[in-house]
């Protein structure tokens, strides 16, 4: 349904021509990052639409994130020119990511901290796609932890994503999944493994471990197909 992003003044000033629409909308409020914190719905509003500029923006980023965990955050711009770029630290990355992941205009990641920062893996399937968007943002260096198994999807992902490249990723890395995802992603894993990323690969289908790949794969993915766990049977 399509939103019309407008402040709660503009609604009480213009309620006469928004009676006119005849359309299915919805109405966004539009408030500056600064006001994230303390603002309310008005009434009529289903969420907030929030632009402001690349520092506002990183400066009020916990009580943006707030607003998404309340599930009051429609849209999130910045309106300064070009790329511009949000310095965080490490942790405010992780615990804003979901925030970071509404940003609808082009933006850059700068980390603040000194040396090099750790990012720590989403555990969940659900989190990873929006955990790649963003750290494909991150301009400085950074690495990657695990905090358990992760699917051969999430190594893709990382490899492609850009500023999660390959030489962010942890070593001795366990990977879960199924064979078909396995199969899939095998290119990946083998550009992973080549580089001593990966200690394991263990399929999840359960009954008989069957794992098929081409004679080509085989040969192309030997690293990969190395660290498969003794109970894969390849057909």
């Amino acid at each position: 349904m399509p939103a019309i992003a407008i402040t709660a003044a503009e609604a009480t000033a213009k309620a006469a021509v928004l009676a006119l629409v005849a359309d299915r909308h919805v109405l966004v409020q539009r408030i500056a990052a600064a006001d994230a914190a303390s603002a309310t719905l008005s009434p009529g509003f289903t969420a907030f639409a929030i632009s402001d500029s690349a520092a506002a923006i990183a400066a009020n980023l916990a009580a943006i994130q707030a607003l998404w965990r309340a599930g009051t955050l429609a849209t999130l711009a910045l309106t300064d020119t070009g790329a511009p770029s949000l310095a965080l630290t490490a942790v405010q990355v992780a615990a804003n990511i979901d925030a970071l992941q509404r940003i609808a205009t082009p933006f850059a990641i700068a980390l603040a901290d000194t040396g090099t920062p750790t990012l720590v893996l989403p555990v969940r399937e659900a989190d990873i796609t929006g955990f790649i968007a963003v750290v494909a943002r991150i301009t400085t260096p950074f690495t990657l932890s695990s905090a358990g198994a992760i699917s051969a999807a999430t190594v893709a992902g990382i490899i492609a994503g850009g500023g999660a490249s390959l030489t962010a990723l942890p070593a001795n890395l366990a990977i879960i999944d199924s064979a078909g995802q396995i199969a899939t992603h095998l290119t990946a894993l083998q550009t992973a493994a080549t580089a001593g990323r990966i200690a394991s690969i263990t399929l999840r289908d359960g009954g008989l471990n069957i794992l098929a790949l081409t004679t080509a794969q085989r040969t192309t993915g030997a690293q990969a197909v190395a660290r498969l766990s003794p109970n894969v049977q390849l057909s």
